[in-house]
């Protein structure tokens, strides 16, 4: 099995054991950032445990990175909407 074909059964497969794994580990991520927006409003800002969320929500963002950099490429198939003319900071002035 080539890497693309794993890939493609690791996110689209339903039946094999690598999306499986690949579910299962997105949906923990997403509980577990959610448990840090619930209980971050119970620490002040700059206690420990403030400081251990922090760190956690700094992995969850970069575990999550990639799936949202791929999404916003091109290269990928992902969809990047056009802003309007005047609103793009690389529109000409």
């Amino acid at each position: 099995m080539s890497a693309r074909d794993f890939l493609h059964a690791a996110f689209h497969d339903s039946r094999t054991h690598a999306y499986r794994v690949v579910e299962s580990t997105v949906w923990t991520l997403i509980i577990l950032s959610i448990g840090v927006l619930v209980a971050e409003p119970f620490f002040s800002d700059g206690s420990r445990g403030d400081q251990i969320l922090q760190q956690i929500d700094r992995v969850v963002l970069w575990l999550f990175r990639p799936s949202y950099r791929s999404s916003r490429s091109p290269r990928w198939g992902g969809f990047a909407p056009k802003c309007p003319p005047g609103f793009d900071s690389r529109s000409p002035r």
